[in-house]
């Protein structure tokens, strides 16, 4: 009980939630998908990067079918074209000995980036979910993950709190 309070703390003292005996209740979702933008480390959870010397359409038609997009490509599954800018990077939750095995490591900017995956995140499909792209490219210091990240922010955010 103790963890599980120390947790929402921050949560609570932003008003995002409000906690009791009768349960949890999410009063500005908005402010809870910021916190946690804003807390995530993406860098930690890099466990490989290469460069690989293809396309990004390339990229991601070899990519293992266990991977799970995120970013930018899962952006584009979502909408069903991509309408917002032509980026230069693959970023994808998978076993990254899966990955290394289809690509190798070279040197130079890596434009695969593997994430070591949740193991709920399958739960929500082949691509994850759009709050989780959105903390993703919020995390990403490239001006394309901004022009993404005002799209997603308008569409997930714009009506919410």
């Amino acid at each position: 009980m103790s963890t599980i309070h120390k947790a929402l703390e921050r949560p609570r003292a932003i008003g995002a939630i409000r906690g009791g005996a009768s349960g949890l209740r999410v009063l500005d979702p908005k402010r809870l998908q910021l916190m946690w933008a804003a807390q995530r480390d993406l860098e930690r959870d890099i466990v490989y990067a290469t460069r690989v010397p293809m396309t990004v359409s390339e990229i991601e038609a070899r990519v293992p079918a266990s991977a799970i997009p995120t970013a930018y490509t899962a952006f584009v599954l979502h909408e069903g074209r991509n309408v917002i800018a032509d980026y230069e990077q693959v970023v994808v939750y998978a076993d990254a000995t899966d990955v290394r095995r289809r690509f190798p490591r070279r040197r130079g900017e890596p434009n695969l980036v593997i994430l070591k995956p949740d193991p709920l995140l399958s739960r929500y499909g082949r691509v994850a979910p759009r709050c989780q792209v959105y903390v993703d490219l919020f995390n990403l210091p490239t001006w394309q993950a901004q022009r993404f990240l005002e799209a997603l922010h308008r569409d997930l955010l714009g009506d919410v709190a």
